[in-house]
């Protein structure tokens, strides 16, 4: 099961090594399954780091539906 949880960024977390640009400053607090949330991943056309927003939870095998 996943639950809740806080996104914020404090300091240098190596976005240069990624060679991504720092995202805008915020803070998040009390996320929870289902909603969305910045993340990197690597780009499907491209193959390098990128900025996604992407939906947090976990989907169980048997769901019919995301």
């Amino acid at each position: 099961m996943c639950g809740r949880f806080a996104f914020f960024a404090r300091g240098q977390f190596g976005y240069e090594s990624l060679q991504l640009p720092e995202p805008s400053p915020f803070e998040r607090y009390n996320i929870a399954p289902s909603q969305e949330i910045l993340a990197i991943r690597t780009s499907p056309e491209a193959g390098r780091p990128e900025w996604v927003m992407l939906r947090w939870g976990l989907v169980p095998f048997w769901s019919k539906e995301p």
